[in-house]
């Protein structure tokens, strides 16, 4: 091979590498501007008047339906915001797209959470998982 052939490999090389490490930065910037950073609730979010009240509210918002002969649970993840305000409710895991209609209606639902609290007792924003089940 003679000079000129490995400056054109070499050139073309650069090319290459400075694209790929261009593209690494974009995405990398990408990926930092859309997630959010997430603090460690020091007191996680509740349901106001505890466990007892959240288990009230969901007999009392669940219905069975009629025709499904499905059983199992459900398990639905959301948000309660700084507010205590229920939010982006989704369906983790899915037993029929009936069954998950009604866990997701009964969530929405919900009334304020207190919300989780930080260190120094500021409210935050926190991610909840609640597993709702469905017996004949």
């Amino acid at each position: 091979m003679n000079s000129k052939t490995n400056q054109l490999n070499l050139k073309s090389l650069s090319k290459k590498s400075f694209l790929v490490l261009t593209l690494i930065f974009i995405t990398s910037i990408s990926f930092s501007q859309t997630e959010k950073q997430v603090a460690i609730p020091k007191v996680e979010a509740s349901y106001e008047g505890g466990s007892e009240a959240l288990n009230k509210f969901i007999a009392t918002n669940v219905k069975y339906p009629k025709n499904s002969k499905t059983e199992g649970k459900v398990y639905v993840e959301f948000m309660v915001s700084e507010k205590g305000e229920i939010k982006d409710a989704k369906v983790l895991k899915s037993l029929s797209k009936e069954l998950d209609e009604v866990a997701l209606n009964a969530v929405n639902k919900m009334p304020k959470w207190k919300p989780a609290t930080d260190d120094k007792g500021n409210p935050i924003a926190s991610k909840m998982i609640l597993p709702i089940s469905f017996k004949k």
